[in-house]
């Protein structure tokens, strides 16, 4: 099916923006049955890829040019190497100007709080995660054992693979950047033995339900065990992330972020640390990351709850806003006493995206909408199933 869709944006730029309460409404989670994994291996071989195919389909690079207002989708493609985006050139970062005068506790004292003072350190126990996905409790505790460079060189060569996951597996995915001095930014491909041994990274922390612990000698790791999905209360760890990576930055010590491709989760904790311990806003340090890492995008769930997290660090004042969108698909019609003639019928779909998405990214808001149109059509695809299952029972 194709579909077709212009849409206009009405943004106030990136000027601040006083917010006295912001809107909840959710978006549609874009991860499908939970994969129950075990290892690296039967992830990647296993049937569903769950939430990868629409990270990988629609996060590759954006430009920060000026972009055609309409675009057509093609509905259930899942993401081959057709649709990934050429990098734009990247202008160098900005420097980053650190607030030493946020106070934080040290390493070893967070480290020793008790689990009720500490959500990420209560949750290192966790079976499941919020929203039902059971946790890969699998743990790695020997150097020898580590995913090592010839092992990614491997994987990259499995022919059982599918296109979306050896994607995941390149540039700029497995890419370790720096985002500022002492913390890095990646995908899982990236973290491999020698990768962090020569970045001499002492921290690790694990943004993932469904890859298992790295646990040797020298690096402190930790699980953020959220998936990636807009209904996914990732807010919730923003502080105390925030005040590891720094205590760690601050005690001399190296900081890796990954998830599964560094696009999505990852990202959002990376700029939520932004937001408390630099003077960057958050339109800022997002122009920030991306000059680094170019295919990031938190999903539309995540960025609302990074809005919330400026307000109330910035005392009510947001440098960006979520800006509604309507765009028009077509959907099929169902039903068993459907008889119309007509086979689809053509509906207004609302998406949200960054108010500076349409002038700074435009192919960044080409991917957004088009991956909230093709949810919104899975849903009532799913919805038109289960009645016509109902009916004929």
């Amino acid at each position: 099916m194709i579909l077709k869709s212009n849409y206009s944006v009405k943004s106030g730029g990136s000027k601040a923006h006083h917010h006295p309460k912001l809107s909840t409404a959710s978006s549609a989670s874009s991860s499908g049955q939970p994969l129950h994994v075990q290892s690296v291996n039967e992830l990647f071989t296993a049937g569903n890829p769950g939430s990868l195919s629409s990270v990988i389909s629609l996060g590759s690079p954006s430009s920060r040019e000026g972009g055609n207002a309409e675009m057509k989708v093609v509905e259930g493609e899942g993401g081959g190497e057709g649709e990934t985006l050429a990098p734009p050139p990247v202008e160098p970062p900005q420097p980053v100007t650190f607030r030493e005068d946020v106070p934080v506790e040290s390493l070893e004292v967070l480290l020793s709080s008790s689990s009720a003072e500490n959500q990420l350190l209560s949750d290192q126990s966790l079976a499941t995660t919020a929203n039902g996905m059971k946790v890969n409790r699998s743990v790695v505790t020997r150097v020898r054992r580590m995913f090592s460079t010839a092992e990614l060189e491997k994987m990259r060569h499995n022919g059982a693979l599918s296109a979306d996951i050896r994607t995941v597996l390149y540039p700029p995915y497995c890419s370790v950047d720096q985002i500022v001095p002492g913390l890095f930014l990646c995908g899982f491909a990236g973290t491999t033995k020698e990768r962090l041994q020569s970045a001499k990274i002492s921290l690790l922390l694990n943004v993932t339900w469904e890859l298992g612990l790295l646990r040797v000698t020298g690096l402190r790791s930790f699980r953020v065990p959220v998936d990636d999905s807009p209904e996914e209360t990732i807010g919730r760890y923003f502080n105390d992330v925030a005040d590891l990576l720094e205590a760690n930055r601050r005690a001399g010590g190296r900081s890796l972020v990954h998830c599964l491709a560094g696009v999505s989760r990852s990202a959002t904790l990376v700029l939520a640390y932004l937001l408390k311990y630099t003077t960057l806003s958050l339109h800022q340090a997002f122009v920030h990351l991306h000059s680094i890492r170019p295919c990031v995008r938190p999903n539309i769930g995540f960025f609302r709850q990074l809005i919330e997290w400026e307000l109330r660090l910035r005392g009510g004042i947001a440098s960006t806003q979520l800006v509604t969108l309507y765009r028009t698909a077509k959907v099929a019609k169902g039903g068993a006493d459907d008889s119309s003639e007509e086979p689809e019928v053509v509906v207004q779909v609302a998406v949200q995206v960054p108010d500076f998405y349409a002038t700074e990214y435009p192919r960044l808001l080409e991917a957004e909408c088009s991956k909230q149109v093709r949810l919104y059509v899975m849903q009532q695809q799913q919805q038109q199933q289960q009645q016509l299952q109902e009916q004929t029972e």
